[in-house]
Protein backbone atom coordinates (compact mmCIF):
# COMPACT_ATOMS: atom_id res chain seq x y z
CA UNK A 1 0.00 0.00 0.00
CA UNK A 2 2.70 2.76 0.75
CA UNK A 3 4.38 1.94 -2.48
CA UNK A 4 1.01 2.51 -4.26
CA UNK A 5 0.97 5.82 -2.67
CA UNK A 6 4.22 6.78 -3.82
CA UNK A 7 3.45 5.86 -7.33
CA UNK A 8 0.60 8.15 -7.32
CA UNK A 9 1.54 10.94 -5.27
CA UNK A 10 4.88 10.60 -8.04
CA UNK A 11 2.54 11.44 -11.04
CA UNK A 12 2.57 6.99 -12.04
CA UNK A 13 -0.25 5.41 -13.71
CA UNK A 14 -0.71 1.77 -12.74
CA UNK A 15 -3.04 -1.55 -12.45
CA UNK A 16 -2.14 -4.51 -10.07
CA UNK A 17 -2.08 -8.02 -11.59
CA UNK A 18 -2.31 -11.26 -10.62
CA UNK A 19 -0.36 -14.58 -10.62
CA UNK A 20 -2.39 -15.59 -13.38
CA UNK A 21 -1.89 -13.12 -15.64
CA UNK A 22 1.56 -13.22 -15.07
CA UNK A 23 1.68 -16.67 -16.78
CA UNK A 24 -0.72 -15.21 -19.54
CA UNK A 25 1.85 -12.12 -20.63
CA UNK A 26 3.94 -11.58 -23.30
CA UNK A 27 7.33 -9.29 -24.15
CA UNK A 28 6.47 -7.60 -27.56
CA UNK A 29 8.71 -4.91 -28.72
CA UNK A 30 10.11 -4.42 -24.92
CA UNK A 31 6.74 -3.97 -23.12
CA UNK A 32 5.00 -6.67 -21.10
CA UNK A 33 1.59 -7.50 -22.86
CA UNK A 34 -0.91 -8.81 -20.86
CA UNK A 35 -4.30 -10.06 -22.52
CA UNK A 36 -5.84 -6.99 -22.00
CA UNK A 37 -2.97 -4.61 -22.16
CA UNK A 38 0.69 -3.46 -22.15
CA UNK A 39 3.15 -1.80 -19.92
CA UNK A 40 6.50 -0.45 -19.45
CA UNK A 41 7.36 -2.53 -16.63
CA UNK A 42 6.36 -4.71 -13.76
CA UNK A 43 7.07 -3.47 -9.88
CA UNK A 44 7.07 -6.62 -7.59
CA UNK A 45 6.63 -5.20 -4.07
CA UNK A 46 8.52 -6.21 -1.39
CA UNK A 47 7.25 -9.90 0.01
CA UNK A 48 7.29 -12.42 1.91
CA UNK A 49 5.74 -15.12 0.36
CA UNK A 50 5.76 -15.93 -3.48
CA UNK A 51 4.94 -19.23 -5.38
CA UNK A 52 7.95 -20.74 -7.47
CA UNK A 53 5.67 -20.54 -11.06
CA UNK A 54 4.96 -17.15 -10.39
CA UNK A 55 9.07 -16.22 -10.02
CA UNK A 56 9.96 -18.69 -12.37
CA UNK A 57 7.15 -16.50 -15.02
CA UNK A 58 8.45 -13.37 -14.16
CA UNK A 59 12.23 -14.46 -15.02
CA UNK A 60 10.54 -15.75 -18.54
CA UNK A 61 9.53 -11.92 -19.03
CA UNK A 62 12.66 -10.38 -18.18
CA UNK A 63 14.67 -12.99 -20.48
CA UNK A 64 12.35 -12.50 -23.23
CA UNK A 65 13.09 -8.55 -22.93
CA UNK A 66 10.80 -7.38 -20.32
CA UNK A 67 11.70 -4.74 -17.70
CA UNK A 68 10.82 -5.75 -13.87
CA UNK A 69 11.95 -3.91 -10.66
CA UNK A 70 12.11 -6.20 -7.37
CA UNK A 71 11.66 -3.62 -4.49
CA UNK A 72 13.97 -4.50 -1.31
CA UNK A 73 14.10 -7.58 -1.21
CA UNK A 74 13.08 -11.36 -3.43
CA UNK A 75 10.32 -12.80 -1.88
CA UNK A 76 11.74 -14.88 1.25
CA UNK A 77 9.76 -18.42 1.00
CA UNK A 78 6.41 -20.26 -0.48
CA UNK A 79 3.46 -20.42 0.21
CA UNK A 80 1.45 -23.89 1.29
CA UNK A 81 2.78 -26.50 3.17
CA UNK A 82 2.68 -28.89 -0.81
CA UNK A 83 6.04 -30.29 -1.40
CA UNK A 84 7.81 -27.46 1.31
CA UNK A 85 11.14 -28.44 1.23
CA UNK A 86 11.14 -29.38 -2.73
CA UNK A 87 9.31 -25.68 -3.44
CA UNK A 88 11.96 -23.55 -1.32
CA UNK A 89 14.92 -25.23 -3.27
CA UNK A 90 13.56 -24.43 -5.87
CA UNK A 91 13.00 -21.16 -4.97
CA UNK A 92 16.42 -20.77 -3.43
CA UNK A 93 18.03 -21.85 -6.44
CA UNK A 94 15.91 -19.75 -9.13
CA UNK A 95 17.28 -16.79 -6.87
CA UNK A 96 20.74 -17.72 -6.85
CA UNK A 97 20.94 -17.83 -10.49
CA UNK A 98 20.12 -14.28 -10.45
CA UNK A 99 23.45 -13.16 -9.38
CA UNK A 100 21.92 -10.49 -7.43
CA UNK A 101 24.37 -8.93 -5.08
CA UNK A 102 22.64 -6.34 -2.94
CA UNK A 103 19.36 -4.61 -2.51
CA UNK A 104 21.45 -1.95 -0.97
CA UNK A 105 22.95 -0.11 -4.36
CA UNK A 106 20.10 0.53 -6.97
CA UNK A 107 21.06 -1.85 -9.96
CA UNK A 108 20.21 -3.07 -13.43
CA UNK A 109 21.15 -6.71 -13.54
CA UNK A 110 21.01 -7.37 -17.46
CA UNK A 111 19.17 -11.19 -18.06
CA UNK A 112 19.06 -11.89 -21.92
CA UNK A 113 17.44 -9.38 -23.65
CA UNK A 114 15.63 -7.71 -20.59
CA UNK A 115 16.84 -5.78 -17.19
CA UNK A 116 16.19 -6.93 -13.71
CA UNK A 117 16.12 -3.52 -11.56
CA UNK A 118 16.96 -4.23 -8.06
CA UNK A 119 17.08 -1.83 -4.92
CA UNK A 120 15.16 0.94 -2.10
CA UNK A 121 14.68 4.21 -3.67
CA UNK A 122 11.49 3.93 -6.37
CA UNK A 123 12.83 7.33 -8.24
CA UNK A 124 16.19 5.45 -8.96
CA UNK A 125 14.81 2.49 -9.82
CA UNK A 126 11.94 3.91 -12.17
CA UNK A 127 14.45 6.31 -14.22
CA UNK A 128 16.20 3.33 -16.18
CA UNK A 129 12.36 1.92 -17.64
CA UNK A 130 11.79 5.36 -19.31
CA UNK A 131 8.26 6.46 -17.99
CA UNK A 132 6.29 8.99 -18.66
CA UNK A 133 5.72 10.95 -15.47
CA UNK A 134 2.65 13.01 -15.26
CA UNK A 135 2.08 15.86 -12.36
CA UNK A 136 -1.54 16.27 -12.90
CA UNK A 137 -1.75 15.89 -9.20
CA UNK A 138 0.11 18.48 -8.36
CA UNK A 139 -2.90 20.36 -9.48
CA UNK A 140 -5.02 18.08 -7.58
CA UNK A 141 -6.28 15.90 -10.49
CA UNK A 142 -6.86 12.54 -10.55
CA UNK A 143 -6.78 10.30 -14.23
CA UNK A 144 -6.37 7.18 -15.98
CA UNK A 145 -3.80 7.25 -19.30
CA UNK A 146 -4.46 4.89 -22.18
CA UNK A 147 -2.41 4.85 -25.06
CA UNK A 148 -4.29 4.36 -28.90
CA UNK A 149 -2.94 4.29 -31.94
CA UNK A 150 -2.41 8.21 -32.16
CA UNK A 151 -1.44 8.75 -29.51
CA UNK A 152 -3.29 9.00 -25.53
CA UNK A 153 -6.26 9.39 -23.99
CA UNK A 154 -6.84 10.43 -20.26
CA UNK A 155 -9.97 10.37 -17.86
CA UNK A 156 -8.98 13.74 -15.61
CA UNK A 157 -11.08 14.15 -12.78
CA UNK A 158 -11.51 17.06 -10.06
CA UNK A 159 -12.29 15.67 -6.76
CA UNK A 160 -10.94 18.45 -4.70
CA UNK A 161 -13.47 21.29 -3.34
CA UNK A 162 -12.27 24.59 -5.58
CA UNK A 163 -12.35 24.48 -9.35
CA UNK A 164 -9.60 24.34 -11.83
CA UNK A 165 -9.14 26.57 -14.57
CA UNK A 166 -5.58 26.96 -15.82
CA UNK A 167 -3.00 25.43 -17.77
CA UNK A 168 -1.79 21.82 -17.21
CA UNK A 169 1.34 20.15 -17.97
CA UNK A 170 1.21 16.52 -19.51
CA UNK A 171 3.68 13.89 -19.61
CA UNK A 172 3.88 12.71 -22.74
CA UNK A 173 3.86 15.25 -26.17
CA UNK A 174 0.78 16.44 -28.36
CA UNK A 175 0.48 17.63 -31.24
CA UNK A 176 -2.94 18.28 -30.55
CA UNK A 177 -5.92 17.61 -28.25
CA UNK A 178 -9.63 17.06 -28.36
CA UNK A 179 -11.46 17.56 -25.15
CA UNK A 180 -14.83 15.65 -24.62
CA UNK A 181 -17.36 15.98 -21.55
CA UNK A 182 -18.97 12.62 -21.08
CA UNK A 183 -22.09 14.20 -19.64
CA UNK A 184 -22.97 17.20 -22.07
CA UNK A 185 -21.60 15.37 -24.87
CA UNK A 186 -19.86 18.72 -26.00
CA UNK A 187 -16.51 18.15 -27.75
CA UNK A 188 -13.66 20.09 -29.38
CA UNK A 189 -10.21 21.04 -29.80
CA UNK A 190 -8.52 22.73 -26.94
CA UNK A 191 -5.62 24.82 -26.67
CA UNK A 192 -1.95 23.58 -25.80
CA UNK A 193 0.85 25.25 -25.77
CA UNK A 194 4.71 24.39 -25.20
CA UNK A 195 6.85 25.02 -21.98
CA UNK A 196 10.22 23.89 -21.45
CA UNK A 197 9.77 21.13 -23.78
CA UNK A 198 6.41 19.88 -22.58
CA UNK A 199 3.05 20.05 -23.81
CA UNK A 200 0.49 22.08 -21.76
CA UNK A 201 -3.39 22.00 -22.12
CA UNK A 202 -5.93 24.48 -21.11
CA UNK A 203 -8.73 22.72 -18.65
CA UNK A 204 -11.52 23.89 -16.87
CA UNK A 205 -13.22 21.68 -14.61
CA UNK A 206 -15.24 22.16 -11.70
CA UNK A 207 -15.43 20.46 -8.23
CA UNK A 208 -16.79 16.93 -8.98
CA UNK A 209 -16.12 17.33 -12.57
CA UNK A 210 -14.39 15.10 -15.37
CA UNK A 211 -13.01 15.63 -18.77
CA UNK A 212 -12.00 13.16 -21.76
CA UNK A 213 -8.65 14.29 -23.53
CA UNK A 214 -7.88 12.68 -26.45
CA UNK A 215 -3.90 13.40 -27.73
CA UNK A 216 -2.63 12.78 -31.04
CA UNK A 217 1.42 13.14 -30.89
CA UNK A 218 2.05 14.20 -34.29
CA UNK A 219 -1.00 14.96 -36.09
CA UNK A 220 -2.67 18.61 -35.88
CA UNK A 221 -6.55 18.72 -35.82
CA UNK A 222 -8.36 21.80 -37.28
CA UNK A 223 -12.06 22.23 -36.37
CA UNK A 224 -14.08 23.79 -33.37
CA UNK A 225 -12.94 24.72 -29.82
CA UNK A 226 -13.87 23.08 -27.04
CA UNK A 227 -16.17 25.82 -25.13
CA UNK A 228 -14.11 27.71 -22.65
CA UNK A 229 -16.56 28.63 -19.58
CA UNK A 230 -16.47 32.51 -17.31
CA UNK A 231 -15.90 31.28 -13.87
CA UNK A 232 -18.39 33.46 -11.99
CA UNK A 233 -18.91 33.56 -8.04
CA UNK A 234 -22.90 33.30 -6.57
CA UNK A 235 -23.28 33.34 -2.97
CA UNK A 236 -26.55 32.78 -1.35
CA UNK A 237 -27.05 33.19 2.81
CA UNK A 238 -28.81 30.42 4.46
CA UNK A 239 -31.27 31.37 7.61
CA UNK A 240 -32.63 28.98 9.57
CA UNK A 241 -36.16 28.53 10.26
CA UNK A 242 -37.10 29.53 14.06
Amino acid sequence: YALTQQLRAKGYDFDFISDHFIAESKVINGEINTPGNRYKTLIVPSCQYMPVETLQNIVKLIKAGGKVIFMDQFPQDVPGLGKLDQRRTELKQLIASLQVQSFGNDKVYPINNGKLIAGKNIDSLLAYCNLHQETLNANGLKFIRRKHAEGFHYFITNLQATAVNQWITLGVPAASIVLFNPLTGESGITKIRKQNNKTELFIQLKPGQSIIAKSYTNKVLTGNLFPKYRSEEHTSELQSRQ
